[in-house]
């Protein structure tokens, strides 16, 4: 949720499960933050790959950002496991 309203978990595309969603950490580079893809579902037969830049996993946390179509971006996720 943000500001009341429900959001998808990439802001963009759908939260139904598919196999189409699948993403790929393809280098890691001498900052130790890592590059790689990204494949957003957004119903049959519609994915979008998008790039994955400065991936870094910190204990508990991952953080990345996404770049749309190499138009936009970056847009970051930080996201922390709940224990469980």
């Amino acid at each position: 949720m943000l500001d009341g309203q429900r959001m998808v978990a990439m802001y963009y595309g759908t939260d139904e499960e598919s196999p189409s969603k699948v993403y790929a950490v393809n280098d890691l580079q001498a900052s130790l933050k890592g590059v790689g893809q990204i494949d957003v579902y957004f119903g049959a037969k519609d994915v979008v790959r998008d790039e994955l830049r400065n991936i870094r996993l910190m204990g508990d946390k991952l953080e990345f950002e996404v770049f749309h179509l190499g138009q936009y971006g970056p847009m970051t996720f930080q996201l922390t496991r709940q224990p469980g």
